[in-house]
């Protein structure tokens, strides 16, 4: 195969490099605010706006270097303004994805299958009291607004006994990957904690099983300690919870 002796001009480079370093800003972004330092201001404000904008102009100077390609340059002059174009758009898409969703929730961080008597921390009640959303549930607004959202999140009815239910939400807890603080058999009441993914936001989350005249009924609350919005998590967590506990036992 020949090579081209033709260049590609200098200023083909500027798109790759601010791509480049958007994508660093973004990716900084959840590590930084992981390693402490610094907080979520500068994280969700500063870091992500800035990060997208300079993923936008690198796309644009990628697109344009593309366009200006010299004719017979070669796949070499192509690929490294190609791989910015994708980069910006795939790295980009995801904080723009999670922008869009924030809008289609309701700005609360508490969700709990009981609004009228949300289940109560015990064990992580120190936890709660000094995170930034402190321990006190939200009152009438906080569950206008989540049952707008998330009227699906309800009270689950089981036929087990109390304590049959108990054992099984706490297997149920474990396999979701919950780090417990507490199982009170006597008390019926799980408390765990669960980190997210990117962030390593950690969220609280308290079971309480009752008896009931057919069996059993279980509330399941979970909240983050920081944010004013969880954009969705907590209920998403509460209905993966409930759906794994409504599924049939795996056998010994």
């Amino acid at each position: 195969m020949r090579s081209s002796n033709v260049k590609r001009p200098g200023w083909h480079a500027v798109g790759p490099v601010l791509t480049l370093i958007g994508v660093a800003l973004l990716a900084l972004s959840p590590l930084g605010y992981r390693l402490g330092w610094f907080g979520l201001y500068i994280a969700f404000r500063q870091l992500i706006p800035l990060g997208l904008l300079v993923c936008a102009v690198g796309l644009l100077g990628s697109l344009i270097a593309l366009w200006r390609t010299p004719a017979g340059i070669g796949w070499s002059g192509w690929i490294v303004p190609l791989a910015a174009v994708v980069a910006s758009i795939v790295v980009g898409a995801i904080p723009l994805i999670g922008i869009k969703h924030a809008r289609t929730v309701p700005p609360i961080h508490d969700v709990t299958t009981d609004t009228d008597l949300p289940p109560v921390y015990v064990a992580l009640a120190a936890e709660r009291k000094a995170s930034a959303n402190g321990l006190d549930y939200g009152g009438p607004l906080v569950a206008a607004q989540q049952k707008a959202a998330f009227p699906d999140v309800k009270t689950l009815y089981s036929p087990l006994a109390p304590e049959a239910l108990f054992d099984r939400a706490r297997k149920v807890a474990q396999d979701c990957g919950w780090r417990l603080a507490a199982a009170d058999r006597s008390d019926l009441r799980i408390e765990a904690v669960d980190t997210t993914l990117l962030f390593g936001f950690k969220d609280d989350i308290v079971v309480r099983i009752r008896s009931d005249a057919n069996g059993s009924r279980l509330d399941v609350r979970s909240a983050s300690r920081v944010g004013r919005s969880d954009l969705g998590v907590n209920a998403a967590r509460i209905r993966k919870y409930l759906a794994l506990l409504q599924q049939p036992a795996p056998k010994a």
